[in-house]
């Protein structure tokens, strides 16, 4: 029989039952830990990663990428292929607030988070980056990138809101993707897909009103 903090003999009980107790708490601890780390990760009103989330998972693929360019690495780790980001604005989100209300734009927002979750893979990093602003990690090249952007331009357009009768929501895309020769910054690759993102909302000879279309960074370099 183990001693108390009196010297006098302490049943195995309450010696169990200390125990017990240390490890409920223990385990007490490690779930709200684990809650305040998926708050940090998770945008509260969509689901979707946060931006920092988002942030580090796509320096992580963008290292990985890099490294596994080299030779004596690709044996010894799993190679990210490609790395594609597709940047999604919400088209006239300002007059959905404006002319339903803001529930109803949250409303609109969850709903397309939710169709994007939806339709792309578990490896890929759907995150919320701004407003209506969302923003897609998507590993894989460019051609397949587009493909699936145009897919969920699309689904985005199919969706119906009742509050909002027959106005659709619609969506733009820019598609920027890391080239097989080249070792852009994370800052520089967000920033080529944010520039396709603004000339996708643009109106051209093609789409007179803009808005409603996937456009490709490296296709601005021939306008």
């Amino acid at each position: 029989m183990s001693e108390g903090l009196s010297g006098a003999p302490q049943p195995p009980w309450k010696k169990n039952f200390e125990i017990i107790k240390w490890k409920t708490k223990h385990a007490q601890g490690e779930a709200e830990l684990r809650n305040v780390r998926e708050k940090v990760a998770t945008d509260e009103l969509t689901g979707l990663a946060s931006r920092r989330f988002f942030m580090e998972r796509a320096q992580s693929a963008l290292d990985n990428l890099y490294v596994g360019r080299q030779k004596e690495q690709r044996q010894r780790i799993g190679i990210v292929p490609a790395v594609s980001i597709i940047g999604i604005d919400l088209d006239h989100f300002g007059a959905i607030n404006n002319d339903f209300g803001h529930p109803v734009g949250d409303k609109v927002l969850q709903k397309v988070a939710a169709t994007l979750m939806e339709n792309v893979r578990s490896i890929d990093v759907v995150g919320r980056v701004g407003g209506e602003e969302i923003t897609i990690l998507f590993l894989g090249p460019l051609d397949v990138a587009l493909k699936k952007a145009d897919d969920l331009r699309a689904a985005i357009q199919a969706l119906r809101f009742e509050e909002m009768g027959e106005k659709e929501v619609t969506a733009s895309f820019g598609v920027a993707a890391v080239g097989p020769d080249e070792q852009p910054t994370l800052e520089v690759i967000l920033e080529r897909a944010d520039d396709a993102l603004r000339a996708a909302k643009k109106p051209d000879a093609t789409h007179p009103e803009g808005r409603n279309r996937v456009v490709e960074y490296s296709t601005l370099k021939q306008v």
